[in-house]
């Protein structure tokens, strides 16, 4: 078995913001490999929100405070995230990977960045300078939006 893990960003307060690390058991296992999240230390001391499950956290299955989220398969939220079909299809011609489970951690790792689905939550390591730029003003939109709702 190969273990692996990467860093969850979080969108909040007009700023990315380290809030979590994913760590997966068995790579080679794609999806269906055990995993677990934990929140980042400096996060919980900073954003102070314990057993917040709204846009603090990486996931309403996983709220915010110093517990270990253990999964049996990947979270939803990853899934959200990784590259699929044609952004898939050009991870692995630039990795050399075949298409199988195999190369699912590979590709959220080199390819992750942001889910129309989950825009305030970003994988770390695929997330590219340009990425970012191009979401910041986006996501201060929606943050006001959120905010004139509360």
């Amino acid at each position: 078995m190969t273990a692996g893990k990467c860093h969850l960003e979080l969108y909040l307060d007009g700023a990315w913001t380290l809030a979590a690390e994913v760590r997966c058991d068995d790579v080679r296992g794609g999806i269906r490999s055990s995993t677990r999240v934990e929140y980042d230390f400096d996060y919980l001391e900073n954003v102070a929100c314990f057993d917040a499950r709204d846009h603090r956290a990486v996931s309403c299955r996983h709220p915010v405070g110093y517990g270990i989220h253990a999964d049996d398969v990947w979270p939803a939220f990853l899934l959200d995230v990784i590259p699929s079909g044609a952004a898939r299809r050009h991870w692995e011609a630039q990795l050399g990977l075949p298409n199988t489970a195999s190369s699912d951690w590979a590709i959220l790792v080199a390819g992750g960045g942001n889910s129309p689905e989950l825009p305030s939550l970003m994988q770390v390591e695929g997330a590219s300078d340009d990425v970012r730029r191009t979401l910041e003003p986006r996501l201060a939109r929606v943050a006001r939006e959120l905010g004139d709702v509360r």
